[in-house]
C-alpha cells in the first residue's frame, strides 16, 4: 500500500531487488493505492512485472481537497493516473478501501472514465479510461492480479457464474450513470442470492 512518489520508489527497489535474488516469472508483484506515482515509475513498474491497483474514488469524493487542499494542480490532478498505467501495457485493477469510501466497483468505473470532482470539474482528462477499459481493471484484469482469473472476472464456461444484472448497460451509458445503474440480481456460482424488489 503506498501513495507517495518516495514511498514507490522504496517498494520497487525492493520488488526489484527480491526479482533480482529470487527471480519469479508471473509473479503479479501490486503497489496498492498509487495515488501519486509517476510516469516513470509506472513504466518502471511496468518493466518489473508489477501492477497497480488504483484506487479511483479517491477522486469522487477528494478530488478537489487532493488539488486545492493538498497537492496543487499539477499532482493533485493527476492523482490516481490510470489512464498513464494503461498505456504502459499494464493490467490494472480498481478497488475500494473502506471506510475512506465505500465499496462502489461502478462508481470506480465511473469514476475511472470521468476523472470527476466533488465540485464537477474533471481532474486531468488525459488520465481517464474507457468504460470498457475501467470494466476490464474492475472484473478479468483484478481476477488476473489475485492469480483468479480461472475461476472468476469472466463469463466463461468451467468458471464460477459470478455476475450481476444491471439496469442497462454500462457501455450504452454516459459515464457519469454507470455509477448510479440499479443491481436487479446478483448470482453466485450461478444460483441467484439477491433480486431487487419490485
Amino acid at each position: 500500500h503506498v501513495h507517495g512518489d518516495a514511498g514507490v520508489d522504496t517498494i520497487l527497489d525492493v520488488y526489484e531487488e527480491v526479482l533480482q535474488q529470487h527471480p519469479r516469472d508471473d509473479h503479479r508483484l501490486r503497489l496498492e493505492h498509487v495515488g501519486a506515482i509517476t510516469p516513470v515509475q509506472l513504466q518502471r513498474a511496468h518493466n518489473l512485472g508489477v501492477t497497480c491497483s488504483v484506487f479511483v474514488d479517491h477522486l469522487h469524493y477528494w478530488g478537489d481537497v487532493l488539488v486545492d487542499g493538498l497537492f496543487g494542480p499539477d499532482k493533485g490532478a493527476r492523482w490516481m493516473p490510470a489512464g498513464s498505467a494503461v498505456a504502459t501495457g499494464m493490467r490494472i485493477s480498481l478497488h475500494n478501501d473502506p471506510p475512506v469510501t465505500p465499496e462502489e466497483p461502478l462508481r470506480n468505473i465511473s469514476v475511472a472514465a470521468t476523472r470527476t470532482a466533488p465540485s464537477g470539474r474533471v481532474l486531468a482528462p488525459q488520465e481517464r479510461l474507457t468504460v470498457e477499459q475501467a470494466i476490464r481493471a474492475q472484473t478479468i484484469d483484478a481476477a488476473w492480479q489475485l492469480f483468479s482469473d480461472d475461476a472468476v472476472g469472466s463469463l466463461e464456461v468451467g468458471k464460477y457464474a459470478d455476475l450481476v444484472v444491471l439496469s442497462a448497460d454500462p457501455r450504452t451509458v454516459p459515464a457519469e450513470a454507470v455509477a448510479d445503474l440499479e443491481v436487479l440480481a446478483t448470482y453466485l456460482a450461478g444460483q441467484q442470492v439477491h433480486a431487487k424488489a419490485d
